[in-house]
């Protein structure tokens, strides 16, 4: 029986064999052979390896995101000289493919320095995914054309394209509707758009729907990245646009964290201007203030103290405090202001060490002078050094005013620690600044009988010469 057409449908064939056509023959501009498809194209790429191109051919790709066809997310790198990619499939919703460690190939005469500045649709007509298949590892094949798709000339259309799409990418983002199958590779966007501070396709990408507040591999949401680089406009669209100011990741770093450590005091003021809790610690128990004054940003500790109110005494899982780490860093500026808005200058970290101590351990004299002229405890460090026999403390603490003689709640002075702990060199010192020879603590033990019942026979030598009676 004979089939017959109507002219609609004759005119769509004709078009369908005239595209076709065109794809096999280059588009009849070219001279160039016909383009093998499916695995003889990658068969006949892989007769040309990565081995005769110089590795600067190759390194405009590495450490890029590019865009495949069929929208899958490709992170190039390099190893061993090789440009290898990590694939992340482009699937619906609730499925996940990847591939990681893939071998990529190239078209004899493929340019690489281009490609990362083409738009994605560009990208994708040029980069290919080959899936796993009947025991065949997944493929990366970069095309120095239009790869399997062909037609027109791509030297020429790809100009065109990237020129054309760097000014109309956001109005295009914003045009495509967002399904199942495009939300993964529009998030990775909308992170990477945030990382460039792109704000128009921050804008497209979030007028086309894309959830703000999902996270990477690194559980970062935009709004981390936005911090970490300091891009203020892009934090400010994405918080308009509903992003978790408080949001954290794996390690427990905020938003704000980032900022404060960073020292992005715009970004710090917007942030708490949001109302973000400036009192969220990360897991070692360190929180925004504490980094801001490691760092030593004054201007940072001040807009989180003041304007956020920011807990000043909050202790970290080591007990320090963001004085004691301004003081243990030798930031004298920020301990002053610290120490001027109520900071405890006699708190104590897990080992009992205060932030005077350490500032005279690390040589910070000018910020241990501060303190004690701000009403730090001066006998307890000298305590704890005596302790530790740290003989340089020792002479520190001593011309800052420490008082050899005084007691603690058993009597002990800091010779009978020093005695105590069998620290000769200490003992010395303190003699020879005033310490008390025939001192008693409140039990009636004199320094020779600690010396003879801790068995510190140097030491007994020692106090016997200095003329202390075996009988007192």
């Amino acid at each position: 029986m004979k089939i017959n057409y109507s002219v609609a449908q004759q005119f769509i064939a004709r078009l369908i064999l005239i595209g076709l056509c065109l794809q096999s023959c280059g588009g009849g501009f070219d001279n160039n052979p016909l383009i093998p498809t499916g695995e003889e194209q990658v068969a006949s790429i892989q007769t040309t390896t990565q081995a005769i191109l110089p590795r600067a051919d190759i390194q405009p790709m590495v450490d890029k995101q590019l865009t495949a066809q069929g929208g899958h997310v490709v992170n190039f790198y390099m190893e061993a000289g090789d440009l290898r990619a990590n694939v992340v499939m482009n699937v619906p919703e609730g499925f996940s493919k990847t591939y990681e460690g893939v071998e990529v190939l190239l078209e004899q005469g493929a340019e690489l320095s281009d490609l990362p500045r083409l738009g994605q649709q560009a990208q994708q007509r040029r980069i290919h995914l080959q899936p796993a298949h009947v025991g065949k590892p997944a493929k990366i094949v970069i095309y120095k054309g239009a790869g399997l798709m062909g037609g027109g000339n791509p030297d020429s259309d790809e100009q065109k394209e990237g020129s054309e799409e760097e000014e109309e990418e956001a109005q295009s983002d914003v045009q495509i509707q967002v399904s199942n199958t495009q939300q993964l590779t529009s998030v990775a966007s909308l992170h990477a758009a945030t990382e460039e501070g792109d704000i128009k396709r921050i804008r497209g990408l979030i007028q086309a729907g894309i959830d703000v507040n999902t996270k990477n591999n690194n559980n970062w949401t935009p709004l981390h990245i936005a911090a970490q680089r300091g891009h203020l406009e892009a934090a400010n669209n994405l918080l308009a646009a509903g992003a978790n100011i408080n949001t954290t990741d794996n390690n427990g770093l905020t938003p704000l964290y980032l900022a404060a450590l960073l020292g992005h005091l715009e970004l710090v003021k917007l942030l708490i201007e949001h109302r973000a809790d400036v009192n969220i610690a990360n897991t070692k128990g360190c929180t925004p203030l504490y980094m801001a004054a490691m760092k030593g940003n004054l201007e940072v500790v001040k807009t989180l103290a003041f304007s956020g109110g920011a807990n000043i005494n909050i202790q970290n899982n080591e007990g320090f405090t963001p004085s004691y780490i301004a003081v243990q860093r030798g930031h004298l500026e920020v301990v002053k202001y610290l120490v001027g808005a109520g900071t405890d200058v006699n708190i104590r970290d897990n080992n009992a060490l205060t932030p005077l101590y350490i500032s005279v351990l690390k040589g910070h004299i000018d910020i241990a002078k501060q303190l004690v002229a701000l009403g730090a405890d001066v006998q307890d460090p000298l305590y704890g050094a005596v302790k530790k026999g740290n003989l340089e403390v020792v002479k520190q603490l001593i011309q800052l005013g420490a008082y050899i003689n005084a007691k603690d709640d058993n009597g002990y002075t800091s010779l009978h620690v020093a005695v105590k702990k069998g620290h000769v060199e200490v003992v010395k010192l303190l003699l020879e600044n005033g310490g008390n020879l025939h001192c008693k603590d409140s039990a009636g033990s004199s320094l020779l009988h600690i010396a003879v019942r801790k068995d510190h026979i140097e030491l007994v030598k020692f106090l016997l010469v200095q003329g202390v009676s075996p009988k007192f």
